[in-house]
């Protein structure tokens, strides 16, 4: 068998000649146990030693282990992106007309939907091939209040998404886009000011994040967020 890590498990050892010992059983290699024992001394137990009960148990152990995948097997690197932008609604402002007459237009308050989402890169540090690979994510807008004519923060808006990747080769890397979010920009020309701020700075919703979990088959290998605290301060 090939060096396969392994989660270190206190077990009875028991040898051909029915001595026993209690050990972390750390990896097998070639036939090889390499354990640690209460003492803390490692040593290395040849799997023919071993009854032939145990020896089942430590290669049927192997192999289990050795379909799991270790962290830090695939590195994800996000890249945030604008990918469409439309025009809502143009609202007319009026005021009265200095001479009198009919009201005139002050100026427009333009409202802008801008869809944005993230490029995602998944790249495979292993020297195998991953199969089934999932990616699923939240996107994280911050949105903004105009209500009173003035910015005030209301908490995230957010959406969810997944992909699918069939496989990725050793070494290799698989790119996709996610789902978009919708976030809102408002913007004043002419006269136009905001009410209580008296500013004609643009107000508009702004992409905060994504926190994605990275599935191998059934097995989550990987959790990464941006930024970090989405993960500690958020709920999935």
């Amino acid at each position: 068998m090939t060096a396969v890590p392994m989660r270190a498990e206190m077990r009875t050892l028991t040898d051909t000649q029915g001595r026993s010992i209690k050990a972390d059983v750390i990896s097998v290699e070639n036939g090889i146990a390499k354990v640690k024992r209460e003492d803390g001394l490692t040593f290395d137990l040849a799997l023919n030693q071993l009854s032939e009960a145990d020896q089942k148990d430590l290669l049927e152990w192997a192999r289990k282990q050795a379909l799991l995948i270790p962290a830090g097997s695939i590195d994800t690197i996000f890249g945030r992106a604008k990918f469409k932008s439309s025009k809502l609604s143009t609202e007319n402002v009026m005021r009265p007309s200095t001479d009198g007459g009919r009201d005139e237009i002050a100026g427009t308050i333009t409202t802008t939907g801008e869809d944005w989402g993230y490029s995602v890169t998944l790249t495979n540090r292993l020297s195998k091939p991953l199969a089934n690979v999932r990616i699923e994510y939240q996107l994280f807008v911050k949105p903004t209040s105009t209500t009173g004519n003035t910015a005030k923060g209301t908490g995230f808006v957010r959406t969810s998404g997944r992909n699918v990747i069939a496989a990725i080769d050793s070494h290799d890397k698989a790119m996709f886009k996610t789902t978009t979010i919708r976030a809102l920009k408002t913007e004043l020309s002419g006269d136009v000011k905001w009410a209580r701020t008296g500013s004609t700075s643009p107000v508009k919703d702004t992409l905060y994040g994504i926190w994605a979990r990275i599935y191998v088959g059934d097995q989550l290998v990987s959790e990464v967020s941006t930024p970090d605290t989405l993960a500690t301060k958020e709920t999935w």
